[in-house]
């Protein structure tokens, strides 16, 4: 069975080295909140629930509702330009 969202949420927290507790504060839901969500027992947690979450974990929305973390773009190189000849 895939991982759902609320295994996903546990996951990072546990990786990061938070308790439900001090999570819930930080994104400031409920415990309780929390707790539904870690065990899949909110079908529609809402997106501002979702980003709370991300943003105390450090993690991307992404990594939550898929479980795939989008790369970041390659950096930009500066463009060469080309000289004139000194002459």
């Amino acid at each position: 069975m895939p991982y759902q969202l609320g295994d996903r949420i546990r996951q990072a927290r546990k990786q990061y080295g938070m308790s439900e507790a001090e999570l819930a504060k930080r994104a400031r839901i409920s415990r309780q909140q929390l707790y539904m969500l870690e065990t899949n027992q909110t079908p529609d947690p809402g997106v501002l629930k979702v980003l709370a979450i991300a943003r105390v974990l450090g993690v991307s929305v992404d990594t939550l509702l898929a479980g795939t973390e989008v790369p970041p773009p390659p950096p930009q190189r500066p463009r060469s330009r080309k000289t004139t000849p000194v002459g």
